[in-house]
């Protein structure tokens, strides 16, 4: 449950569970965070991008749930887009419910969110920059294709590892403004490591369509976990969208 508001005008501690190579969504969700919302994270260590790496890293994701649990977080987001779709929706549940089991706290996952997110915004076709090299960014259209959604366009970035987070907001504008989204319903940008929310934005009105970030979706979807909608920053139409009050 949310903290009840206090002297200090506590609403939530949040709990993140982040790759120990991104150094982008802890600062990008501490720049919208609502007064009386915070965020406390442990980190996983990764070797590599491939799956066998992504894989490797979800074993300390118990000790990583343990390590936040004396925050006394309301809910948890776990910050790893690639790790949660790169077995498929099964697998991707499985890391929440590991989650979940240990803290007893609502869990959303990069992936979950994803999808959650372009639910919302009706996109059925999406055009996609990733900072991923080809194999992973295969690997996403595939999740995305088994659940509803298909990719007209991508565009990965092809970074190593530890160049994601380097990379400027600039390079994924002109990533996606590169792309053929004639069949497009909107855009998608993946890796919390990726740099983007400054230029949402700009995007949107530039390409006339709706632009979901997996961070983004991951901020608005664990406000609304905790029934906190009305303090997202509205950053865009998803965000936007999220703090419409529900109909009936």
């Amino acid at each position: 449950m949310p903290l009840s508001e206090g002297r200090l005008g506590w609403l939530a501690r949040i709990g993140l569970i982040v790759p120990a190579n991104n150094c982008v969504i802890e600062p990008e969700f501490w720049s919208i965070a609502p007064v009386g919302v915070t965020f406390h994270a442990a980190r996983l260590v990764v070797t590599g991008d491939d799956e066998a790496a992504l894989i490797e890293m979800t074993k300390d994701l118990e000790k990583a749930a343990d390590e936040i649990r004396l925050s006394n977080v309301a809910a948890v987001a776990y910050c790893c887009l690639s790790s949660s779709f790169v077995k498929g929706i099964e697998w991707d549940r499985s890391l929440a419910d590991r989650i979940r089991s240990r803290l007893k706290r609502p869990v959303i996952t990069a992936a979950d969110a994803m999808l959650r997110a372009l639910k919302l915004m009706g996109i059925e076709k999406v055009a996609t920059v990733t900072g991923y090299k080809q194999d992973l960014d295969r690997k996403l259209a595939d999740f995305l294709s088994d659940n509803g959604i298909t990719v007209s366009s991508g565009k990965g970035l092809a970074l190593d590892l530890n160049e994601i987070s380097n990379a400027s907001s600039s390079m994924v504008y002109e990533a996606a403004k590169s792309l053929d989204l004639s069949d497009a319903q909107g855009v998608f940008v993946g890796s919390t490591d990726l740099h983007c929310l400054d230029i949402i934005q700009k995007l949107e009105k530039d390409i006339a369509r709706p632009v979901v970030t997996v961070n983004q979706a991951l901020y608005g979807f664990v406000l609304n976990l905790l029934g906190l909608s009305e303090k997202i920053v509205p950053l865009g139409a998803l965000l936007q969208k999220m703090r419409e009050p529900k109909s009936g």
